[in-house]
């Protein structure tokens, strides 16, 4: 029997490639720029930032540095300990209960 998160999968592995592509065309080049510490320290949303521990793509301590200076209403840092870029696929048990219970409980208004 499929599922939607076997599904999910499947299709972004087809789809996931191009989009990776055209992000680096379009958008990278402009993230030299940004300083989320300095552009967007003060912020009048909740903010919950979910981490692969072992992320190398977007490496850990940027997360921490970012969350350590924001100032939010409220804000939250999730660690997925087992996971790098992907906890959505790499710990799919745990995140995605994360999402119903911690992100929309906490944003959902």
């Amino acid at each position: 029997m499929r599922t939607l998160r076997s599904q999910t999968v499947r299709c972004d592995q087809v789809v996931a490639p191009v989009g990776l592509g055209l992000t680096f065309i379009r958008v990278y080049d402009q993230l030299d720029d940004v300083d989320l510490a300095t552009q967007a320290r003060k912020l009048d949303v909740p903010v919950i930032l979910a981490e692969g521990r072992h992320d190398y793509n977007a490496m850990s301590v940027l997360a921490v540095s970012y969350y350590e200076v924001l100032e939010a209403p409220h804000k939250e840092l999730m660690w997925f300990e087992r996971s790098d870029h992907n906890p959505e696929h790499e710990e799919a048990l745990a995140f995605d209960p994360f999402m119903v219970e911690t992100v929309l409980a906490k944003t959902l208004r």
